[in-house]
């Protein structure tokens, strides 16, 4: 791994590179604050295009945190940056509403990129919202800012937008089962997330989705956030490995500090890991200060709880093999801007300053936790067998 930081006041710049046999990938990370005006938001946006043209790369994703009051104009400013910065082949797009901390314009944009090498296939655009990528290991799809219809209920919204994520897999030649990682945002999170996991447990029991109660559901974040006028939209990644070739997916269920969310009904796993090429990528769920019985820890106390988070996110790290180092991309959530004081004064306490993450105010999914923290590390250290992991492939595993 290497690694870029730029530094101006407002603007943290980071960039994490990852050599691969027949690709370079790259976890990008701009952390703003106190954006004030539009010509601030377009020097974040020159940042990011400077940085996909510098790493000639194809990039894959992009999340904007945003107020969603200003996502069209921040739409129009980002689309004209982009183009005068030569970007060729924009990424997908996700505008969330994460209430950027301190009335800011813009909390941060986080994005991946893919760089071929020699005649290795590219990442391909088929729309707005979906690119496919694939390498000799494995072939990878990334959907972006799936939105139901805004006129149904929340319940009939959620069933709506798992059904058009599945429907868009099998279109590309992709099962639900092969979904590694969902990205949820829902709308006033804490008046109906039991009715959401009510019906995501439906679904998942069912053939179309995982084909039984009992299978392994991907790796997950649900948080309280709007993209649109809906109560629900999400972005999923799906991968399957090529026959023949080494490429290992895990699913991790439960760490040595907490167990499975699905015993209190909500069906996620802790974290998903893809191992080639003697490298980890681990995909680790939105984790918070929960227990192993699935209890909260340190009810409404952030500084605490976000010691525990972090605590947890080491524990599924180390059981995988790698450490909090390895993070390459991360996203803090916190209820209030007071609970976000608190969070960034223990971070710093721990000395984990240097950790690309973007910092968004937003619900967690229980009213008595402050902090939430999601991440992607990659690490190069060939994972080994765990127990408290379950193969989602049998491909060298």
């Amino acid at each position: 791994m290497t690694q870029t930081e730029n530094n101006s006041k407002k603007i943290k710049n980071f960039v994490r590179t990852f050599n691969g046999s027949d690709h370079t990938e790259f976890y990008g990370t701009i952390r703003t604050s106190a954006i004030r005006s539009m010509d601030e938001v377009r020097d974040a946006y020159r940042t990011f295009a400077t940085a996909i043209r510098e790493t000639k790369c194809v990039p894959i994703f992009e999340k904007n945190f945003i107020p969603l009051f200003k996502k069209e104009e921040l739409r129009r400013v980002r689309a004209q940056v982009l183009t005068e910065g030569g970007i060729e082949t924009p990424p997908l797009v996700t505008f969330i509403d994460g209430a950027p901390p301190g009335d800011s314009l813009l909390g941060g944009i986080q994005w991946w990129g893919i760089r071929p090498h020699g005649d290795a296939s590219k990442p391909e655009r088929i729309d707005a919202q979906t690119m496919v990528w694939s390498n000799r290991h494995f072939h990878m799809c990334y959907i972006a800012s799936i939105h139901a219809d805004s006129g149904e209920n929340p319940t009939l919204q959620t069933e709506s937008s798992f059904q058009a994520a599945r429907l868009r897999l099998e279109n590309l030649g992709f099962k639900f089962k092969d979904v590694l990682r969902t990205w949820v945002y829902l709308k006033d999170i804490l008046d109906w997330y039991n009715d959401f996991n009510i019906v995501r447990n439906k679904l998942y029991a069912t053939r179309d989705f995982l084909a039984s109660a009992n299978s392994i559901p991907p790796a997950s974040t649900g948080i309280g956030a709007q993209g649109g006028k809906g109560h629900i939209f999400l972005d999923v990644l799906a991968a399957k490995p090529i026959e023949g070739h080494p490429a290992c997916f895990r699913l991790i269920q439960k760490s040595i500090g907490q167990g499975p969310a699905v015993e209190y009904g909500s069906n996620f796993s802790r974290a998903a890991s893809l191992s080639f090429d003697k490298r980890t990528t681990l995909y680790i769920s939105g984790t918070a200060a929960i227990d192993g019985a699935g209890k909260t820890e340190m009810p409404g106390k952030p500084r605490e709880q976000l010691n525990r988070t972090v605590a947890h996110l080491e524990e599924i790290l180390k059981e995988q093999g790698g450490q909090l180092a390895d993070i390459a991309s991360a996203v803090l959530y916190c209820r209030t801007e007071e609970a976000l004081e608190a969070a960034l004064s223990e971070i710093s306490a721990l000395g984990l300053d240097h950790v690309p993450m973007i910092h968004v105010i937003a619900d967690v999914c229980r009213p008595d936790l402050e902090v939430e923290i999601e991440a992607i590390a990659i690490f190069n250290t060939p994972m080994e067998n765990n127990p408290h992991t379950t193969k989602k492939h049998d491909a060298s595993c």
